[in-house]
């Protein structure tokens, strides 16, 4: 089971646990009452049901919009932000990516844009991934050409996350489209620089960015 199913698990447990803990306080000052002939079952049935339901409400709320909390959760498995990447067929370095990594419910998903040497954007790309068995996940993913036409590619992929003490900040990885059935790889760095990120969303600096980074990489082996 995944980080994510685990924590909404969780949060199921907590909200009944919090709501049988009520119930028994409920059903206690009915029973001083002595309120019976089944009114207190009904009651207590009540509270356990409505406040279960409130507190998975609050719990699911506060994770999905809030990003500390599932950053608190989710510890060294936390990937949400801004990647840069580079794409390599046969060995070199074809594309530069900027990827943006997302919670999605209770899963994870990511979308970008691919850029050539000269830093103009070629598609963009969005995955969602159908299995997490951290550290690798295996996605799916598609694209369409940056100018919006009809024509789109899909494929299937695997990212594996280099696991540390605090969140990752590296991955490596590979997709096949299924129309060419080509593999190509991936290497990826979280951007994590606030002057880094106001670059790269500047047009004016981003080519430079990106061409930086490629040429950073273009020094580190395939895994």
């Amino acid at each position: 089971m995944n980080r994510y199913e685990t924590i909404d698990k969780f949060s199921k447990i907590l909200g009944l646990s919090i709501a049988v803990v009520a119930a028994k306080y409920v059903n206690d000052w009915l029973l001083l009452r002595k309120i019976g002939n089944g009114a207190e079952i009904i009651v207590v049935l009540a509270v356990v049901a409505i406040i279960s339901e409130l507190i998975n409400f609050i719990f699911d709320s506060l994770f999905k919009s809030v990003r500390p909390i599932r950053r608190l959760f989710l510890g060294r498995m936390y990937v949400e932000g801004t990647w840069l990447s580079i794409v390599r067929k046969e060995g070199k370095i074809i594309f530069t990516a900027i990827t943006h990594f997302s919670s999605s419910d209770y899963s994870l998903r990511f979308q970008g844009v691919n850029y050539d040497r000269n830093g103009i954007a070629i598609n963009i790309f969005r995955a969602n991934f159908m299995k997490n068995d951290w550290p690798l996940y295996q996605f799916k993913h598609s694209a369409q050409s940056s100018e919006g036409t009809e024509r789109r590619s899909e494929g299937y992929g695997e990212m594996q996350f280099t696991e540390r003490t605090g969140p990752p900040n590296q991955y490596n990885g590979f997709f096949i489209n299924f129309e060419e059935g080509v593999r190509y790889s991936v290497m990826g760095e979280k951007a994590n620089n606030k002057e880094l990120l106001k670059k790269l969303d500047n047009p004016a600096y981003r080519r430079d960015e990106l061409a930086k980074f490629a040429s950073i990489m273009d020094g580190k082996t395939e895994p």
